[in-house]
């Protein structure tokens, strides 16, 4: 009896704890660091108007991420809603987190556009992606 109720405290224990490490976000398999998915700050309205805009920029930044040696980005930016590779526009490996700009003239008035963009470091993994999508509008 006393050793079904050890077991099953157990079980209990681990699932909980697995499930508070999946919920916290990635953590690398090699290091054990935990890699946190960067805070997107522009564009993150569901319209975008490009009237009278050059470029329209992206800028995110670590959110809670350590200053390591080896940082990067990996920003995305897909035609539509859905994040797939036939959709993808952009992809661009940034050493910063200051963001990146994209002519106006490559967005249509009335489109969706979805972006991305993951936080990695070299030789440690990268965090799951952040993703955002909005419709672009000319007034």
């Amino acid at each position: 009896m006393i050793k079904r109720l050890l077991l099953s405290v157990f079980f209990v224990t681990l699932s909980f704890v697995g499930g508070v490490a999946s919920i916290a976000g990635v953590i690398d398999r090699k290091s054990g660091d935990y890699i946190p998915v960067p805070r997107m700050i522009a564009p993150v309205t569901s319209e975008v108007n490009i009237s009278g805009e050059r470029e329209v920029s992206f800028k995110w930044d670590a959110h809670a991420g350590r200053n390591d040696p080896g940082r990067f980005y990996i920003f995305r930016l897909y035609s539509g809603k859905q994040a797939t590779e036939d959709a993808l526009m952009v992809k661009e490996e940034l050493a910063s987190e200051a963001g990146i700009s994209i002519s106006s003239e490559r967005f249509v008035p009335g489109q969706f556009y979805t972006w991305s963009v993951q936080q990695g470091y070299t030789g440690k993994g990268k965090s799951d992606k952040g993703y955002q999508t909005f419709q672009v509008i000319k007034e």
